[in-house]
């Protein structure tokens, strides 16, 4: 063989082992030559770099693609040619935040720092409220709320009743007081009750009309009206005796020039005084006075009758009845006779 023929065939193979063992054949531009085998020489082209994402952006592995990509910004991170920083938090984006201190919630003008719980809590306990403005407000004690003096503290509705319990009216303050019965007004002596106008009508009835008749008497000089027997018969000539009583006083009702014709001598005969209250009496009506009589003739005998009573307050309505007790006659009223009633004073 010629040298030059040998040399040739050097070349040729000193070329195969290149081939074989140096870059592999193919490719594109920006690729770069990877081991891709268990062999010595297994080579590939890959790609090193990827599409321009038109943002500044960090790089990082992608295992899966097994390639390199750009790395996404989460929310509050900001990627400015080099430097990766976070962006401030506001009322319309995420973001870091400064914590504000104490004295910043307090004043209440930050709008670029968050609040704390404590701080929420010192801001509150600190802002107390007052008669220019709202705050926080300790509650008063019963006891302060009673004082009336605290300027500082609100009063509950424990308070508030208690304050009013607490102030009793006298001479020289005001305050609550309670109501005097008409018994108390009547008495005279209380100097701690208020009196009401029903104990002030009671009392007047009592120190100003002791001994005063209750009203016109009713009054008649005809017959009355004929018993019937046994049966208690009201003397309808003679009428009602109508007034209007005060609670707490005593009156004592008055018959007067009252005669009783009899029919038959030695026959017993009761002459009561019933109360209707509003109503005209009947003979099943409140018992007021009674008084029992013997006729000794037929001939009529006078029958006063006195006696007191206290109907407690509102209308008494007054009137007289006849019974025969025992015996076989009938009884008439009879005479000028008069029926009224006379305050005597407190009950």
């Amino acid at each position: 063989m010629s040298l030059v023929s040998m040399i040739s065939a050097l070349a040729t193979r000193i070329a195969a082992e290149v081939k074989l063992r140096g870059v592999p054949a193919g490719g594109a531009t920006g690729q770069v030559v990877t081991k891709s085998g268990t062999g010595d020489y297994a080579t590939s082209w890959a790609n090193i770099l990827f599409a321009d994402p038109s943002a500044d952006r960090i790089v990082f592995w992608d295992d899966s693609a097994k390639a390199f990509a750009p790395l996404v910004v989460s929310y509050g991170l900001l990627v400015t040619a080099t430097v990766l920083s976070v962006r401030d938090a506001s009322t319309t984006q995420t973001g870091i935040v400064e914590l504000a201190t104490s004295g910043e919630t307090g004043a209440g003008t930050d709008t670029f720092r968050a609040v704390t719980p404590a701080g929420l809590a010192s801001a509150f306990l600190n802002n107390v409220a007052t008669e220019a403005g709202p705050g926080t407000v300790e509650l008063a004690t019963t006891t302060e709320a009673s004082t009336g003096t605290d300027t500082a503290r609100a009063t509950t509705a424990a308070g508030v009743k208690a304050a009013i319990d607490a102030r009793t009216a006298t001479e020289t303050a005001a305050g609550i007081v309670e109501l005097a019965t008409t018994t108390e007004a009547v008495t005279g002596t209380d100097t701690a009750r208020a009196v009401t106008p029903a104990g002030v009508a009671a009392a007047v009835a009592v120190v100003g009309g002791v001994g005063a008749n209750m009203g016109t008497p009713a009054a008649t000089v005809s017959l009355g009206t004929v018993t019937s027997g046994t049966t208690e018969t009201r003397d309808a000539t003679l009428g009602n005796y109508v007034f209007t009583a005060v609670a707490g006083v005593r009156y004592e009702v008055r018959l007067n020039g009252m005669n009783l014709n009899f029919g038959v001598a030695n026959d017993i005969f009761t002459i009561n005084v019933r109360n209707g209250g509003a109503s005209t009496p009947t003979a099943t009506s409140t018992l007021i006075a009674t008084k029992t009589v013997v006729s000794p003739t037929v001939a009529g005998m006078p029958i006063p009758v006195a006696l007191s009573f206290v109907p407690g307050a509102g209308l008494v309505t007054l009137s007289v009845f006849a019974k025969r007790y025992s015996g076989t006659g009938t009884g008439q009223p009879a005479g000028t006779r008069e029926l009224y009633v006379v305050n005597v004073g407190p009950a």
